[in-house]
């Protein structure tokens, strides 16, 4: 049977990924701690066309992967990692199983993936990780199913929807509404900031501004975010995997109803790690499990929701986490599946004449 969210080696999974983030410098801990763990198991998975290589192996492309920590997961399956930055030959490039790509041009080697061929990204993905196409999916999906979709606040794409957003401001573009105004393609907290007045936002700018959120959820009296892992593995059928583990952020400094006091303290507001990892009050995990400090892990937090509110309420906070995730990806899956269709048409009319469909050649 297929293995689901939470065994043992999606655990293994998990860690990889809640310790390490964009631009962290935890990847080396986590690169040993691999080094530590058990080899899995599980065979790893086989080329389709040995006579390629003449080798009974999976050839995993790295060449534009900026993470060591996955070419340690991969090392730990016994892949052959190809890397012509460090010495591989340019003509095994096309001969790999598996490509994990980091960097804008995937398309290109998208256009040059075989059926036996894997690669990490979907065709489209920019509709749900840009901001505002996601907004604007998700718009779309509140007009439709109003009651489903009221799980974000109040957003608006900048400057598309500027005329809307300043009808909450008065004549001189101020408002006794707080907002979060993040750049469209922004990572890490760059370019975030909270206003009450219009003359801040930049329309130059490809953005979005949200209500902000005055009275959040506090942990030990600071703000909090959860990153959740969702593996999609097909967009046709729609196919996901939930992880059970994952990251909790916290800000540093103790959160207070914004204010002209507080406004610009980025460390209250945000959790990004980026932006609070140079606070002199972040505070390093003093565990293995993520049961403390600025950076804790999914399952402490369940365990805390638990203690503090009752097992019910700690499901359906998973349950609702789980819907969310769903109903985020049902958000673009029409999207998704046309450009998939589009990418990889070829590979669809070979599939026509066979009884037993091989899988998509993007996960």
């Amino acid at each position: 049977p297929r293995r689901g969210v939470g065994d043992a080696e999606g655990r293994d999974l998990s860690r990889l990924s809640s310790s390490e983030e964009s631009g962290s410098d935890e990847e080396d801990s986590v690169v040993d701690e691999l080094a530590r763990r058990p080899r899995s198991k599980h065979k790893p998975a086989r080329r389709r066309r040995r006579a390629r290589t003449g080798r009974d192996e999976c050839m995993f492309n790295g060449t534009l992967c900026k993470y060591d920590c996955v070419r340690a997961g991969a090392r730990l399956r016994r892949w052959r990692i190809v890397d012509t930055n460090n010495g591989s030959h340019p003509d095994e490039e096309d001969r790999c199983n598996i490509y994990w790509i980091d960097v804008a041009n995937i398309y290109d080697r998208m256009q040059r993936l075989r059926p036996w061929q894997r690669i990490n990204h979907f065709p489209g993905m920019t509709n749900i990780a840009r901001k505002a196409r996601m907004a604007q999916n998700l718009e779309k999906m509140r007009r439709l199913f109003p009651s489903e979709y009221n799980f974000y606040p109040k957003t608006w794409v900048l400057p598309t929807e500027f005329g809307d957003f300043k009808t909450h401001f008065d004549s001189h573009g101020k408002s006794r509404q707080i907002f979060i105004i993040k750049p469209d393609s922004g990572c890490q907290g760059r370019g975030i900031f909270l206003t009450s007045s219009l003359d801040q936002v930049d329309l130059q700018e490809s953005q979005v501004a949200q209500q902000y959120i005055r009275r959040p959820l506090l942990i030990e009296e600071y703000k909090f975010d959860l990153r959740i892992y969702v593996l999609m593995t097909s967009c046709k059928p729609l196919r996901i995997y939930l992880f059970r583990d994952g990251l909790v952020r916290l800000a540093t400094q103790e959160y207070v109803k914004p204010s002209k006091a507080n406004i610009n303290d980025r460390c209250m507001h945000l959790t990004n790690y980026a932006v609070n990892k140079t606070n002199d009050n972040f505070q390093k995990a003093d565990q293995a499990m993520g049961e403390s400090g600025s950076k804790r892990s999914l399952a402490w937090f369940m365990r805390w929701i638990a203690e503090t509110r009752g097992d019910k309420k700690a499901k359906i906070v998973w349950q609702r986490i789980s819907q969310l995730c769903c109903k985020t990806l049902l958000a673009v899956v029409p999207t998704l599946v046309r450009e998939y269709e589009n990418h990889f048409e070829r590979h669809l009319q070979r599939r026509k004449g066979h009884a037993v469909p091989s899988p998509p050649p993007a996960a």
